[in-house]
């Protein structure tokens, strides 16, 4: 049942609250010519009136509009007509019924004052239709001589109409797409959730199905259920509802949606209002099963979205201990695969009011959710949040208008790259329909390079090393750091300079710049990347193959395992004859060899070699200038070497190999 407002029931079931003696009431007398029609409006607001000390505002409106039919001059009657609307799907057409009341009591005698119950009404009104200075005048006249239970509630709309002005003085540049008639239908489109690649959506419905065949009393409505639909050959397919065990003939909401499409969170009310989960298999969805007592309660739990990585939950509840109505709380996922004990989310981010529909940006960081709190226009506005390096939450934007309305803006859904948002409106047909919104007015000013990286031969996917910079910062993740199966997605800020170096054994390496400008905007560009493989390296010959236990003997030292030498000798090519391999030690790199001091190191010029560059017997080369020393038949002598050297103090000193006047790589070419 909804909650009334004390002050919405005061005004409605006071006697005769706005009936003068210049209203038309409904009485014998008013009526000589029409008793049927008396007696036909009477049974209608007798019916509504039930209704309404329900809380079943929708089902109660039928009846108050055939009784408005047969006299539409009633103030009494306007006034219940406006909060059946003021509690609907349609709030904003509360105001012309209020504004009838309002018409009708100020033509009564000049002595009558006009109630301030009248003057809260119309501020509703006028506030759900963006009139708001017309609203905060309303409200100041119903603050005169205030109930004390009163003034808070008054005050927070005209808090909430100041909010409205200032926002929409700067509209958010956005644009909002209805999802079509395929997705949308005569009733009640909720609850948007898609897939990370965008080719499938799960919503809710109150459209009627094989498991919706009543209607709800409270909502006139059929309850709700869950369907989903593919986007196929660039279309939305026909939508279909999710069957049993899913949707059962109770209402069932969807909530969240793991980014592969495989597993579904719903809202169903059991004990209290309870999140379930469902897997989707061989099988169809899986039974849905309710989560851990830690996260469902015996009271209210009516939302939830998990961070990128499935370890973290976001969820709404009413419990106490918050900081008032609905709050945030989140949990960790332990090791036994169990959700942690839920924490508070704190007061930067929950409010004394409700909390609703949170759903955490692909990001990982931006955390989307609805609240009657902070600055709010007027019932839920969508807010987001930024979590920092230090797990504190920024203070909540408001989206701004016109994603935000005076009217409830809740269930809020992101795309995976964050530049759509999904949410339901109210249309001209006077229900909801599922709108796609543009979020690049929210997206920082960045390009999203991403793509795929293929074989140009054959269009296979290859594995390959990235090595991504930032030429403003030198900030890099160089080959083999960061590892690319396939595909890629790099974030690249305005005002800066990138360069992408793509390595992958075998092929030619991929190489380009990129420039961001410093007044772009956040764009998507799509760069598939296709890599050229090298032409076959010739293989060494045999002739150049010592016997096994020749080598062996000549790398004593380096490695003792055969199969170790024999994998590297199938790899070697023909840039190298191990026959002529001697062993030498690097001492290093110089420019120039002037200032080298021969005789502290003990090294006679004659045994000083130069090469200008290291030999890979399995990948590139480079082309800096090595001096080594010394030539050697085993690495065990160039070893017993190389420590005397670096006991002079050439504390760099490695050994390498050398053929042919080339230096050969000792570590690729045993250890390719």
């Amino acid at each position: 049942m909804r909650r009334l407002s004390a002050l919405v029931f005061l005004y409605l079931f006071s006697s005769a609250a706005f009936c003068q003696q210049y209203d038309i009431q409904f009485k014998a007398k008013n009526f000589k010519n029409n008793p049927e029609g008396l007696k036909f409006a009477l049974e209608k607001i007798k019916e509504g009136d039930t209704h309404i000390q329900n809380g079943e505002f929708q089902a109660a409106l039928p009846f108050f509009l055939s009784a408005d039919s047969v006299n539409p001059n009633c103030a009494d009657l306007n006034v219940k007509i406006g909060v059946c609307y003021l509690n609907s799907t349609i709030k904003n057409k509360c105001l012309r019924y209020f504004e009838k009341a309002h018409q009708i009591q100020t033509s009564i005698l000049t002595h009558y004052r006009e109630s301030k119950r009248m003057s809260y009404f119309m501020g509703r009104g006028y506030q759900l239709n963006y009139q708001w200075d017309s609203a905060i005048m309303e409200y100041n006249l119903a603050l005169k001589k205030p109930k004390k239970q009163e003034v808070k509630e008054i005050n927070k709309y005209i808090d909430e109409c100041n909010n409205g002005k200032a926002l929409m003085a700067t509209p958010v540049k956005t644009r909002l797409e209805n999802m079509g008639t395929v997705i949308n239908c005569p009733f009640n489109d909720t609850h948007p959730l898609l897939t990370a690649d965008g080719n499938e959506i799960v919503f809710t419905s109150q459209r009627e199905s094989n498991t919706s065949t009543t209607v709800d009393p409270q909502t006139g409505l059929y309850t709700d259920d869950i369907y989903i639909s593919q986007y196929v050959n660039g279309q939305w397919s026909l939508v279909e509802g999710l069957e049993p065990p899913v949707n059962t003939i109770d209402d069932d909401e969807s909530l969240y949606l793991t980014p592969d499409g495989k597993t579904l969170y719903i809202w169903r009310y059991t004990r209290g209002s309870d999140i379930y989960c469902t897997h989707y298999g061989s099988k169809g969805w899986s039974d849905p099963v309710p989560l851990s007592d830690s996260i469902n309660s015996i009271y209210s739990e009516t939302s939830m979205c998990l961070s990128p990585d499935g370890k973290t939950i976001f969820f709404t509840s009413d419990r106490p201990g918050g900081f008032g109505g609905k709050d945030i709380y989140t949990a960790k996922l332990g090791a036994d695969s169990t959700w942690g004990s839920p924490v508070n989310l704190g007061g930067v981010v929950n409010t004394e009011y409700d909390e609703e529909g949170v759903y955490m940006n692909p990001d990982g960081k931006t955390l989307y959710f609805s609240s009657r709190g902070h600055s709010t226009m007027g019932g839920f506005d969508i807010f987001m949040t930024v979590r920092d390096s230090n797990g504190s939450w920024s203070e909540p934007k408001n989206l701004g208008y016109p994603i935000n309305t005076p009217d409830d803006d809740v269930y809020f859904s992101v795309s995976s790259g964050g530049r759509f948002g999904y949410i339901s409106r109210v249309t001209d047909s006077n229900m909801l329909d599922i709108y796609r919104v543009s979020m690049d007015a929210y997206m920082p000013p960045e390009w999203v390079y991403k793509g795929t990286i293929t074989d140009s031969a054959n269009g296979m996917k290859l594995k390959v090393a990235m090595d991504f910079t930032d030429k403003g910062n030198s900030a890099k993740s160089p080959f083999g750091d960061d590892t690319i199966n396939g595909e890629y997605s790099l974030t690249m800020m305005a005002n800066h300079q990138y360069t992408i170096k793509l390595h992958a054994t075998g092929y030619k390496d991929f190489s380009t710049d990129i420039s961001v400008p410093d007044t772009t905007t956040f764009r998507e560009i799509d760069r598939n990347i296709v890599m050229v493989k090298l032409p076959p390296v010739p293989k060494m010959s045999d002739t150049c193959v010592p016997a096994l236990t020749i080598i062996m003997h000549r790398f004593e030292g380096d490695v003792k395992d055969s199969g170790v030498v024999i994998n590297a000798i199938s790899k070697m090519n023909s840039g190298i004859c191990l026959k002529n391999m001697q062993f030498a030690v690097q001492v290093g790199a110089f420019k120039s060899l002037k200032k080298f001091d021969y005789a502290r190191y003990g090294i006679k010029k004659s045994d000083v070699h130069k090469f200008d560059y290291y030999y890979n017997p399995v990948g590139p080369t480079d082309t800096v200038t090595h001096i080594t020393v010394g030539s050697f038949t085993t690495y065990e002598e160039a070893k017993d070497y190389k420590e005397k050297l670096i006991k002079k103090g050439l504390k760099d000193a490695f050994i390498v190999g050398f053929c042919d006047e080339k230096l050969v790589d000792l570590k690729h070419l045993i250890h390719p």
